[in-house]
């Protein structure tokens, strides 16, 4: 566009201002739905940064369009009309070469709004002539996906607020005098803490919300209670007349949890979306939290997809990320939490990178052997929480301060089938859950039923959500009513390039429960008691840094459950510590053993390149199976085992353990003696073992225990036989 013709449009703007130019009405519903149905799901990001100076823009394009993304939103750059418009022309054409659409967010109008010499009516002419020019430049060009007039304007509770609404309303009729093919919209909704529905900003910025051709939503905060989590909103803008919703910022792991939790909930609730960031950089240090310094270690990455060399911080994440879109109404196409939820490998390694645990469990805690440890193991009781809570928690608390002051970290064991037995009998008061569950169980048609375990608000049966906080719904009834869901066949991904055989086909099966068995399940008092119980404990101490780890269920199947039960608890358990999301690892410890191995057998030889062995050799006690050991492993953020046998037979199991990619925990170990022990430790520090033991050991053997590089050599004659 010439210098001229934007002298042209600035003149044209000078008799808009006197109305000779009318602007577009808002989109009607309808509208605003041919719009989303021309575009397609928006699976966009924001903000390409660069990975290292001299990068490309366009590299960071094709890798988005790589990834399965389809539209860009970044802030337009330029003192001038002339210089914006440039930006975003260029902007354009280079998304388009890869596929992608861009949504650019203006903000050329905070140098006239905070400008105080200007007059107000000088200042919003101003602020006219720059937003008309430069969406009428672009205003048939279907390569921009939406117009993003103000990007979060304040919140607060004050006049400021109530004059950036005047100013919105009156640049939404400047950009409509284009007549955009586009949307006009604005992220007015951006609450990012305690929010109030009742005063009058709050219903002026409704206001002014209502009066967008589509809703434009930024919430990050899916695992803070105080917030108005996502579902929340989704479910209020929505009800406000109907219109399609984006997204236009998510993603932020320490306080939304992973990328595919995010991306069920949009699924499900037909919520296009803008994720934050891409590479990590320098470029603001995104990827970590608000407040936080780059300069210090960080566990999650808090925003984008990519480290710095373009290796996917998580690659499952990617699978659901090609894989999006809007749900039918009967169908789930994101497997459970239980699933997505589970720490990627190398977020494991880094928990335990510090060396090995020397372990004990609670009983040896006066020991002298104590004196060489660095962990404890405490067993947490489900009769004792039921009987006094409050007791319960200061006792749990004495004990983490009693191992923190000798240098220790506690490993707490959340149940056991025993505890599950005492829930059956007790009465937990409504006050412990701090969540509302609905257990959904989809029928397969075939006799079974599926469980994943559903967070009331995340869809169920059909059933309303999570209720907000009483007087803060636009109805003036008490709560903002969660989203209503499917009880729809899920659709398990089969994620390749992540390699987790859980997506697979061949172990859906294994998560299939009998009907009889489901339908119960969901009714029984121990179920709403342990779900209790787990939820007080995790949310008290999901940061705490004298926490090891949480071993959620120890031996499922060793008492009174039956193989379904302990199925239908492992789904359970996992689901829900993936919902309250810790910041320590979470993990089980199957039932399962080894034979005996006879003497004179060379069980490394078994177990050569080219031969068929290795689970071949494990036995399972109780109600525990083949399938509920891989189940418990696969779900697992580290591979746990116990052991009383030899230490042949131990060395065999861990073989097993080790094919998971994960740290490997030995949560109880027994050496039958002390010459076993020594070669169990041998084997430990080989493959990197963290153990628990419950018997005292020589002090020489503890002090001498190390870790040994693993190093494989060429040379495998001597495992010939």
């Amino acid at each position: 566009m010439t210098k001229l013709s934007i002298k042209f449009i600035l003149c044209a703007i000078g008799l808009s201002i006197s109305g000779t130019l009318p602007a577009r009405k808002q989109w009607t519903v309808e509208q605003a739905w041919k719009w989303q149905a021309q575009t397609g799901e928006i699976r966009g990001f924001n903000q390409p940064e660069l990975a290292y100076p001299g990068m490309l823009r366009n590299q960071i394009l094709r890798k988005a369009a790589e990834l399965g993304l389809n539209s860009v939103r970044s802030w337009v750059s330029g003192g001038t009309v002339e210089e914006q418009i440039a930006f975003i022309r260029k902007y354009a054409e280079d998304c388009d070469r890869y596929g992608l659409t861009y949504s650019p967010v203006l903000s050329f109008y905070d140098q006239y709004y905070r400008d105080k010499s200007l007059a107000e009516d000088v200042a919003l002419q101003k602020t006219e002539a720059f937003i008309y020019a430069v969406v009428s430049a672009f205003a048939k060009d279907r390569r921009i996906a939406m117009w993003d007039i103000w990007n979060e304007p304040s919140t607060a509770v004050n006049e400021e607020t109530m004059r950036q609404m005047d100013w919105l309303e009156k640049m939404l009729g400047y950009a409509r005098r284009a007549d955009p093919v586009q949307p006009v919209t604005a992220s007015i909704i951006w609450e990012g803490g305690e929010y109030d529905t009742t005063n009058v900003v709050f219903a002026r910025r409704m206001e002014i919300e209502r009066m967008m051709d589509i809703h434009n939503i930024h919430n990050y905060r899916f695992l803070e209670a105080e917030h108005w989590k996502p579902a929340e909103v989704i479910a209020y803008v929505k009800a406000m007349d109907g219109r399609p919703v984006v997204s236009s910022e998510c993603l932020a792991r320490t306080v939304s949890g992973g990328l595919t939790r995010t991306l069920k909930l949009f699924a499900r609730e037909h919520v296009n979306f803008y994720l934050w960031g891409m590479f990590l950089t320098d470029n603001k240090n995104w990827s970590v939290q608000w407040g936080r310094s780059t300069y210090d270690p960080y566990e999650p990455i808090f925003h984008d997809l990519l480290y710095s060399d373009g290796t996917p911080y998580d690659a499952r994440e990617l699978s659901g990320l090609r894989n999006f879109r809007f749900e039918a109404h009967d169908e789930q196409i994101y497997p459970p939490l239980a699933q997505t939820e589970r720490w990627p490998a190398e977020r494991a390694w880094k928990w335990v990178a510090s060396g090995p645990i020397l372990g004990i469990q609670q009983n040896l805690r006066l020991g002298n052997f104590a004196k060489a440890a660095n962990s404890v193991r405490v067993k947490l009781s489900f009769e004792e929480f039921a009987a006094d809570e409050a007791g319960f928690l200061q006792r749990f608390e004495k004990e983490l301060e009693d191992a923190a002051s000798q240098g220790m970290t506690v490993l707490p064991v959340l149940v056991s089938d025993e505890d599950i037995k005492a829930a059956d009998r007790a009465e937990i008061p409504q006050a412990a859950f701090l969540r509302t569950y609905d257990n959904d169980f989809a029928e397969n048609g075939d006799g079974y039923m599926t469980t994943p375990f559903r967070h009331a608000g995340q869809g169920g049966s059909g059933k309303s959500g999570i209720s907000g906080k009483a007087g803060k719904n636009a109805s003036g009834k008490s709560g903002i009513s969660g989203n209503s869901g499917s009880s729809g066949k899920p659709n398990l991904i089969e994620d390749a390039q992540a390699g987790n055989p859980f997506y697979g086909t061949d172990f859906a099966q294994s998560l299939r429960i009998p009907r009889s068995v489901a339908a119960d399940f969901a009714q029984q008092r121990d179920t709403r008691n342990i779900m209790a119980y787990i939820n007080v404990i995790l949310r008290r101490y999901y940061i705490d840094s004298r926490i090891a780890s949480w071993e959620l269920y120890h031996h499922p199947g060793s008492g009174h459950v039956s193989e379904a039960q302990a199925s239908c608890w492992v789904s359970q358990l996992f689901d829900l510590a993936r919902y309250i999301s810790p910041t320590q690892p979470c993990f089980m410890t199957p039932l399962v053993s080894v034979g005996g191995i006879p003497p004179g057998v060379d069980y490394r030889a078994e177990l050569i390149h080219g031969r068929r062995a290795g689970w071949n050799r494990l036995m399972y006690a109780g109600a525990s199976t083949p399938a509920l050991t891989y189940k418990i492993w696969a779900l697992s953020d580290i591979t746990a085992f116990s052991s009383a046998m030899k230490s042949a037979e131990t060395g065999w199991l861990v073989s097993i353990c080790y094919r998971f990619g994960r740290p490997i925990w030995c949560t109880d170990w027994q050496a039958p003696d002390l010459k076993e022990a020594k070669a169990t430790l041998d084997i430990f520090s080989r493959s990197h073992v963290y153990w628990y033991t419950d018997a005292s050991l020589p002090a020489d053997l503890l002090t001498g225990f190390r870790f040994r590089p693993i190093n494989t050599d060429r040379d495998s004659a001597q495992l010939v036989p």
